[in-house]
This record gives C-alpha cells, structure tokens and sequence, in this order.
C-alpha cells in the first residue's frame, strides 16, 4: 500500500486541466473542461491504485463530476477538489483549482464589420453605430 500519510516530494499531487497543470481556470458559462489529479513521481502501476473523489464547493456554478468533467453552470467564483487516497486506512489527502465562469456574448457585425469605437459595452448595454441591444447576461 501507499503510505500518502509521509511528506513524500516525489509524490507531489497536482490537478491538470485539460492537460495542463493549473491552480485556476476560466472557463465560458456552458463549456466543460476535464480535470485529473497526477501524483508526480508516482509509477503508473501503482497510481491506478488511488481512488479520486471530484467535488465541487458551489454546484451552481461549476459541477464535476467523479471522471473529472467539469460543467460552468453560471457565472461566478468556485473551488473544485479532487480527494484521493490508497486503499483501505490511508489518509485522504486533497488538491484543488480555483474556478471562475464567465458569462459571454457574441455580436453578428453584419456585412460590413466594425471599426474601432463602432460598438460600446456599457451597464450591460450595448452601443454604437446602427446598433441597439442589451446583454441580459442569459
């Protein structure tokens, strides 16, 4: 058995999304991501002994699920950790990565595009040059 309960540096966990190491994120309100945890130093024989628990701090924003897919449910600010431990008695130990939705908008320019200072975004209103609309942020 592993014994995570000693300061093992070689044995350093750390949380990847979509592949890359991270200790926070933004993601776009709707998008998915995929987390796991790697143990560095660890053999590959022995890190498919270790059981990983997913959760997240605040589900209305962020939800992830026990394979580590991560869903930005609405915007705002969230943590999400993965639990792990070997085997039966181990002390489970846990990593995380701070998340944040952002809630996004696109604008169809239409044939003829835009120039610069042809579009202002102001108070969730949005102006300019034979345009009216209002972001309801939905």
């Amino acid at each position: 058995m592993i014994d995570f309960n000693k300061d093992k540096a070689e044995y350093k966990p750390q949380l990847k999304v979509d592949g890359e190491t991270t200790t926070a994120i933004t993601l776009d309100k709707g998008e998915t991501a995929s987390a796991e945890l790697f143990l560095a130093g660890m053999p590959a024989s022995t890190s498919s002994k270790v059981v990983v628990e997913f959760d997240s701090v605040d589900a209305d924003v962020v939800t992830v699920d026990n394979n580590g897919t991560i869903t930005a449910n609405d915007k705002g600010s969230t943590t999400i950790t993965a639990t792990y431990k070997a085997g039966e008695g181990s002390t489970p130990k846990t990593v995380s990565v701070d998340v944040t939705v952002i809630d996004v908008f696109s604008v169809n320019a239409g044939p003829y595009g835009f120039k610069q200072g042809d579009l202002v975004i102001k108070d969730e209103k949005i102006t300019g040059s034979n345009v009216v609309a209002t972001y309801k942020g939905e």
